[in-house]
């Protein structure tokens, strides 16, 4: 059978047995999931058995690159991890969210497929520290004893693509840390040093199964159906993206770190590293930074989003930015997530100031805002599981029920946390838009990058491409046209001057399922507006890639179907409309101002009441309204917030409502 966009292979590895199988790639099957984190949940369905310790076994991870990986699609890198949360997803049960990690990639999703395969499923537990190396039909689980306990993720990285290299390079390397090696719940797994492909606790599962990286390479190359009308669709994109007037504009804005009034001018030298993009990206999500003076001098980050830096300074009060790019790259080496870290570290010192935590709690230490030396002692204790460290290595849950208070309740010192997971954006400072509303009601917790999550600009009514990439209204409605919606649709979601976001968020989830599944980055370079995130565009270039005709409106509604999937397998795990409640700190957010001071350096800072994106402010009512209106739109039972019998059937999943329990009709 000729396969074109797909490897055409899914390969499977037991670790404990040390089987290893290819199977051929069931094309009528890719269809109708597409691939990527679609497929990746068509196959957890069968592997993954109801309330499973994610750290037995059993419990699968499953890789996904699809049909746009490895082709010249702009942004066409993004790989899926598939697999259950390890961290509880609840206060009051014992069950965790089964999750889709997105990252994007600079050799390991392409490698992958130019090895041949579209999907690996990894199960069982090395009986060593192993790593497992996929180089075209050279499969095999290795010794990683030495890389063990001795290397962090960019040694890792490092060494092994120096141990496998090709006529095109380097191999591909998914990898952990110490974090992960010791089963610290919510550990990162990184992807070619560069992004992760795993917050959510893919490091920990890794951990779990002895199993410190994985290294893919490949000769054989992805081939397209029709080559000249793809490049054609690709040439076309790229000239849209270069003509944009915002493209070539620096990312970080002019003066990047040195804007920040609490970093001195001329802190960090870009010179020797700058831009770190993924495969096929136009720009660079990712910026890499050296130190030039004092004690770090040249020392900095291997890759990181420019924002995350000054986050260090928000949560933890570390105001010289030397210390704060240093504690960033400890971070980062032992594994694990950043913002989660900084906000576990900041609440933490919260609890030990009010005296909840004692000194004995925490081995001796004395926490204190802006103590780097403090924090670093205190990250060897959490990557080691050492006094204090034990417990927040088991996630926010259980370290709140250690103490008695959660870090949701806690207003001032706190972080939002959904399902065991604290968000990547906070609605107090940022105000709820409906990428921010949908980490609240979908089973993975990730950010959705569309329109209407960018700043709303001065007139809504007018087309904006101001300096920070302001919105208007016209924006978030082109970008919902984009999406293959119609015009009924469009009717639900907008009035003249206003959207509904339950509903808005709803198909705004669908086309992130499409773009997940395709393997293309729906992420903006350079703040352009969004040019991957067009379903017509991309229902030709999957045509073009694979030979299969698909309408914008057919893709779509796969990526519902695939939303609708990944949704019942969490159903399956007891979750529902209970789980999927605002943060109470958002709730309390109503009536309690907060500070939007993300400088320190202004003593006037303006307040902010929990507000919409066109800054209104909320009530209770609202918040049910939106949960209302997006359950409605999804069809799925209002009262209860999980799919109907009817929509499954709808969607060509009537097969699967037989073994996800009790449904309504």
């Amino acid at each position: 059978m000729e396969y074109y966009g797909y490897a055409g292979k899914i390969l499977r590895v037991d670790l404990t047995s040390g089987d290893i199988s290819k199977e051929t790639l069931d094309l009528e099957l890719a269809q109708k999931f597409i691939g990527g984190s679609g497929m990746n949940c068509r196959i957890v369905w069968d592997l993954l058995k109801p309330n499973m310790d994610p750290f037995l076994p059993d419990s699968p991870i499953v890789i996904g690159a699809g049909p746009l990986v490895g082709t010249l699609a702009p942004g066409g890198s993004k790989v899926a991890a598939t697999y259950k949360y390890p961290s509880l997803g609840s206060k009051q049960e014992e069950k965790h969210a089964v999750v889709s990690a997105i990252g994007g990639t600079k050799r390991f999703g392409i490698m992958l497929k130019c090895a041949g395969y579209d999907h690996v499923v990894i199960t069982g537990k090395a009986k060593r520290p192993s790593y497992l190396k996929i180089i075209d039909d050279d499969i095999e689980i290795c010794d990683a004893s030495d890389l063990w306990g001795k290397t962090d993720v960019y040694e890792t990285a490092d060494e092994l693509v120096q141990r496998h290299r090709g006529a095109s390079g380097g191999c591909g390397v998914w990898t952990i840390g110490k974090a992960g090696e010791n089963l610290v719940r919510w550990a990162h797994a990184f992807v070619d040093k560069r992004g992760t492909l795993g917050r959510g606790g893919g490091g920990a599962l890794l951990g779990s199964k002895n199993l410190k990286a994985v290294v893919t390479l490949g000769t054989k190359g992805v081939r397209v159906a029709d080559p000249k009308k793809f490049m054609a669709l690709v040439d076309r994109k790229r000239q849209e993206i270069m003509n944009h007037p915002l493209y070539g504009e620096d990312n970080p804005p002019k003066g990047g770190w040195d804007m920040i009034p609490v970093y001195p001018e001329g802190l960090f030298d870009r010179t020797k590293a700058g831009h770190v993009s993924c495969a096929t990206c136009q720009g660079g999500e990712f910026f890499a930074n050296v130190i030039r003076d004092g004690r770090f001098a040249g020392q900095g980050t291997q890759s990181m989003i420019w924002v995350l830096i000054p986050h260090v300074t928000e949560r933890i009060r570390i105001k010289d930015g030397r210390d704060a790019m240093k504690f960033a790259d400890l971070v980062t080496r032992y594994g694990l997530c950043y913002l989660t870290t900084c906000r576990m570290f900041r609440w933490v010192t919260s609890l030990y100031e009010r005296g909840v935590i004692s000194s004995d709690d925490i081995g001796g230490l004395e926490l204190k805002l802006g103590d780097f030396k403090g924090y670093v002692a205190l990250l060897k204790k959490l990557v080691n599981k050492e006094d204090i460290g034990a417990v927040m290595a088991e996630g926010w849950y259980p370290l709140g029920k250690r103490f008695g208070i959660y870090a949701d309740d806690d207003f001032w010192d706190g972080a939002p946390i959904i399902k065991g997971m604290d968000l990547v954006s906070d609605g107090r400072f940022y105000g709820v838009n409906p990428s921010i509303f949908s980490a609240v009601v979908k089973p993975r917790v990730l950010h959705q990058h569309q329109a209407s999550h960018d700043p709303r600009g001065e007139d809504i009514h007018k087309d904006t491409y101001g300096p920070n990439n302001e919105k208007s209204l016209n924006d978030v409605k082109r970008n919902f046209e984009k999406m293959g919606t119609s015009k009924e649709e469009a009717n639900r979601v907008f009035s003249e001057e206003d959207f509904r976001m339950g509903r808005l968020t709803k198909h705004a989830e669908d086309a992130g399922a499409t773009y997940n599944s395709l393997g293309i980055c729906d992420n903006s370079p350079f703040g352009l507006n969004y040019p991957t995130q067009d379903m017509y565009w991309l229902a030709e270039l999957y045509e073009a890639a694979t030979g299969f005709k698909v309408t914008a409106k057919e893709l779509k509604r796969r990526g519902e179907r695939i939303f609708n999937l990944e949704a019942l397998i969490n159903t399956k795990e007891g979750f529902s409309r209970e789980d999927s409640q605002f943060p109470s700190v958002w709730i309390q957010n109503i009536k309690t101002p907060v500070r939007r001071d993300t400088t320190l350096a202004k003593d006037d800072a303006k307040v902010s009441y929990l507000h919409d994106w066109f800054g209104r402010r909320f009530s209770e009512d609202d918040l049910l309204k939106i949960l209302d209106e997006y359950y409605d739109e999804r069809g799925w039972n209002i009262h209860i917030g999980i799919p109907t019998k009817e929509k499954l059937t709808q969607l060509g999943l009537q097969e699967f409502s037989k073994s996800a329990g009790n449904l309504p009709d």
